[in-house]
């Protein structure tokens, strides 16, 4: 258009702009869908793709990656992944359950105490797509979820 000397109106301009931005949302959700590492994160963040990236307060940090991802240290991706760990098994509880960012989350009686004050600010659903809602909706949420993330990896 403006090889040609014409200038676009500036609706228009508005209107590509959010044709662009949609198109880049959709492809994302299509490569989200065949993600083969993290599946678990990708599953929980693209039903809120569009509300996750455009949130403001989004801070990562090291422990809330760990956290989300499932890798660090929880015992399953020590001894599956790195191979410093003898078996997957929870050093924090007596279950005998796999120790992994969801079991932290939603079963370890080791981690009790943080997960209430945790379910005070977020919910008492603490599946990783809850919580993945929860930190897109809320800045609030997004701090206590990394709070929680920071206490557990310590």
């Amino acid at each position: 258009m403006r090889q040609r000397g014409e200038e676009p109106l500036p609706e228009e301009i508005v209107r590509w702009r959010k044709e662009g931005r949609d198109d880049l949302f959709q492809g994302w959700k299509e490569r989200l869908a065949d993600a083969s590492v993290s599946r678990r994160l990708m599953e929980a963040v693209r039903p809120v793709l569009r509300q996750w990236v455009e949130a403001r307060h989004r801070e990562p940090t090291y422990f809330l990656t760990q956290l989300l991802t499932g890798h660090g240290c929880f015992s399953r991706y020590l001894c599956e992944v790195v191979g410093i760990e003898s078996g997957p098994e929870c050093h924090q509880c007596a279950s005998g359950d796999v120790d992994t960012a969801e079991h932290t989350l939603a079963v370890c009686t080791g981690w009790d105490a943080q997960c209430a004050t945790l379910t005070g600010a977020i919910g008492r659903d603490l599946s990783l797509p809850a919580v993945i809602r929860a930190m897109a909706g809320s800045e609030q949420s997004w701090a206590a979820v990394a709070s929680f993330a920071r206490e557990e990896a310590n």
